[in-house]
């Protein structure tokens, strides 16, 4: 039976970073906590906190390694990976083109 592991949100670890355990390069989630909230997950993955988004996106970019990964991300409007709004990015929405 697996365990899970968490975190909850504070000031000084607000910045989250999830990704599996295993050789392969998978991303859970990344992003902001909002105050408030905390976030829980398997003992199947590593739960990392941090206290700037610099730090975050540092981390984030050298696990895929790929440059511009988190941002990219942070800016998507549409993403399953990064959790809350970036301080840094803010989102890109589609443009909608009238006729």
């Amino acid at each position: 039976m697996a365990h899970g592991i968490g975190i909850a949100y504070s000031e000084d670890e607000k910045w989250i970073f999830i990704h599996g355990k295993t050789s392969e390069k998978k991303v859970v989630i990344f992003g902001q906590l909002g105050e408030g909230s905390q976030i829980t997950t398997n003992s199947n993955n590593n739960l990392l906190s941090y206290s700037t988004e610099d730090e975050l996106e540092i981390a984030v970019d050298a696990f895929v390694n790929q440059a511009n990964y988190y941002k990219e991300l942070a800016e998507a409007f549409e993403s399953i990976v990064y959790l809350g709004i970036s301080d840094k990015y803010p989102v890109i929405e589609p443009s909608i083109e009238e006729d």
